[in-house]
Formats: structure tokens, sequence, C-alpha cells
């Protein structure tokens, strides 16, 4: 599986605090199955020389710890969207995941900034893909489901996180996880791991439970197929049918876990 969003650099925001922590949570990944990982660090504003220098220093101790676990690294920024932020990548800010075409947005949880839609819209104009964060944590999609769904149709892709489908963020927060993965609405799952806690100890449960909803083939374009389309600048693959399981069926671990029959990406 691929981690497209996940705060594993030692000490640059909320995420891991050091070095150590950043070996225990890929330690975890590793076991969970994950071969590669996006860093994705907050971005409050404009990418300071300053801060970007932080981040680097930090990639580049955790890219040689990685070798330990055998993971692939990459770098990207998790983007306050403001309506500075398409100007900004037109003058060449270097915040794009992994380098590709895909922009990680996200928004404050409890408001919903009256230039949000626009912005979203003006950054597809550049040529780039929109992925909102964890949509399904924001109050204003809570409170209006749809309002994600008429995103998605006109092109905003979807990061939904993991321990949302194991209740982890809150039952509105699960019910709308499931709305927009049986909808079709979401096109990447990841962990948003900010240590080696219960984000990640949730995967598994949210892992179980998003198969049982959609079958072990959809569940692999959402964390592995979908990720490097993305991480690749490819079109994306066209979504399998959803193919709900019985619990004597589920297999994610059979599929994505190292030493398994998946095929790794």
């Amino acid at each position: 599986m691929i981690d497209l969003h996940q705060h594993l650099l030692p000490a640059v925001d909320d995420g891991s605090s050091s070095i150590e922590v950043s070996q225990e949570m890929m330690a975890l990944a590793q076991q969970l199955g994950y071969t590669r990982i996006v860093a994705t660090p907050h971005l409050d504003g404009v990418l300071s020389a300053h801060y970007e220098s932080k981040v680097k220093a930090a990639l580049a101790d955790v890219k040689i710890a990685a070798s330990k676990f055998d993971l692939e690294v990459d770098l990207g920024y998790e983007i306050m969207l403001t309506p500075d932020l398409p100007a900004r990548l037109v003058a060449g800010e270097r915040s794009r995941l992994a380098g590709s075409t895909t922009v990680l947005v996200e928004l404050p949880f409890t408001q919903w900034p009256l230039y949000a839609d626009q912005t979203l819209f003006d950054i597809q104009a550049l040529g780039l893909r929109t992925l909102l964060a964890h949509p399904e944590r924001y109050h204003a999609i809570q409170s209006d489901p749809d309002k994600a769904l008429e995103l998605a149709d006109r092109g905003i892709l979807m990061q939904v996180t993991i321990g949302s489908f194991a209740g982890l963020f809150g039952k509105p927060a699960q019910k709308l996880a499931d709305i927009l993965l049986r909808e079709g609405a979401a096109t990447v799952l990841a962990t948003d791991a900010h240590g080696a806690g219960r984000r990640y100890l949730s995967v598994e449960e949210g892992l179980r439970l998003a198969e049982a909803q959609v079958g072990a083939d959809r569940l692999r374009q959402l964390t592995i197929d979908n990720v490097k389309a993305l991480l690749d600048s490819q079109p994306l693959p066209i979504p399998i049918a959803i193919e709900r399981q019985d619990s004597s069926e589920r297999g994610w671990k059979r599929i994505f876990q190292r030493g398994g029959s998946r095929t790794r990406s």
C-alpha cells in the first residue's frame, strides 16, 4: 500500500516529535503492508525558504531511517487552502505531492470559507488535481453530505482517513466516510498519522470495515492503484464496481501485507 497523507517528518509540525517517533511510525507502516509513504507536513501559508529547508533536513533524516524498513519516502505538503494558493502554484511553489500534478489541500474543520469552492476550482483550472484532505471531518460537509458529492462530480478528489471508518473521529465522520466510500466519491484512503498512536492502531479495523463495504478489488484501488496514478500524474483507473463481502471473505491482510500474495506497488 501507499500512504499519501502522513505527518512523518520529525519536529516540523504537529506530527512526529522526534526521529525515534518517526521510526516507530515506519515500523508500524511496514507491519501493515505499506511500501511507500508521502510525508505531508502542514503548510499554512507561503512556503518560506526557512520552512522548506527545515522540512528537507527532516526528510533526509527520515530517508536514512526508512531504508531499515524497506520504505520509500516522498515529500508533499498538506496545504491550508487560501485564496492566494493558485497564484503561488503558478509562481512555482514546490508544494505539490512528490512533484506530481496533485495538490493536497485542507480547510478549517468548523467553517467552510466563502472562497473555498472557487479556489478549489481555480487550482483545477491550472491543470492540477485538487485532492481534499479528510472531507468527512468537516462540519459543513457533515451537515450536508451532498456538498462533497457535488464537489466530487466537478472533479475534486477526496482523501478519506482510514480511522474514520472505525469511528476514530466520531459518528458524524464515520457516517460521512461510509457515504463517500459507497457513493464512489472517495479517491484515496490514507492514515493521516501524526504519531505512532491511535491513527495507526485503527488502520486494520478501518480497512476491514471499508473492504466489507466495497470489496477487496476496490479497496486496492483506493490504497494502491489510485495513489500511484496520482503520484505518477497518470489517469485514474476506471473505478471497480462495489462488491460487498461477507466477513468470512474479507482478506485485506492477505492482499496488502508483506509476505502475502499481493503485487508490490
